[in-house]
């Protein structure tokens, strides 16, 4: 048996590391939050906000996002620098925006106050036999985000969450139905929540 079999190869070059680790994501999920058809959007249905919302998603996925790095790169309105405005201290590039040491909030934060804020917002609806279910989810919920990534080097998996990939490990959180929607509604609320806040 050839151990060829088990590598990747590309025109006759091994391409090293650990790409059984990308099986990690769920990117059926991932494209689908991506693509805004997880919201009450018909597939092709565009309007401004969907257009908007797409753009965002993918920018931020991309990890394109107009920072002062970009733009400063682009020649954008003249931007002499790209150096962060509000800190002055480093790059404003995409990690930055998320750690900038002039943010109200760490990620860990918006995070953990935004299960709160779900649990909150479950209640206002009425809905007391999902805040059962939350609040039993809620460990393994953080548990997953606090992790190392796979993937995302040096990075916990909450850094996933931020780029807006899903991480195959919240579908085996419960093999109930109602529940793993319920993690998949959390994740969408933490997505929006940190994008809201940074």
């Amino acid at each position: 048996m050839s151990f060829d079999d088990f590598n990747l190869y590309w025109k006759k070059h091994l391409i090293p590391g650990g790409l059984r680790a990308w099986r990690e994501f769920d990117w059926n999920r991932t494209l689908q939050f991506i693509s805004n058809r997880n919201s009450n959007c018909t597939s092709w249905e565009i309007e401004k906000e969907d257009v908007w919302e797409r753009s965002y998603k993918i920018k931020n996925f991309l990890k394109e996002l107009p920072t002062y790095e970009i733009l400063y790169k682009r020649d954008v309105n003249m931007i002499e620098t790209d150096q962060c405005i509000r800190c002055k201290n480093g790059v404003e590039n995409w990690d930055h925006l998320w750690i900038c040491e002039k943010n109200e909030l760490t990620i860990k934060e918006v995070i953990e106050r935004s299960i709160s804020d779900f649990e909150e917002h479950l209640l206002n609806e009425e809905k007391h036999e999902e805040v059962k279910l939350l609040q039993n989810m809620n460990f393994s919920f953080l548990k997953i985000l606090y992790e190392k990534s796979e993937v995302l080097i040096g990075k916990d998996k909450y850094w996933e969450l931020i780029r807006g990939v899903y991480n195959g490990k919240f579908n085996k959180v419960s093999k109930d139905k109602d529940e793993k929607e319920l993690i998949n509604e959390l994740w969408v609320f933490c997505f929006n929540a940190l994008k809201k806040e940074f």
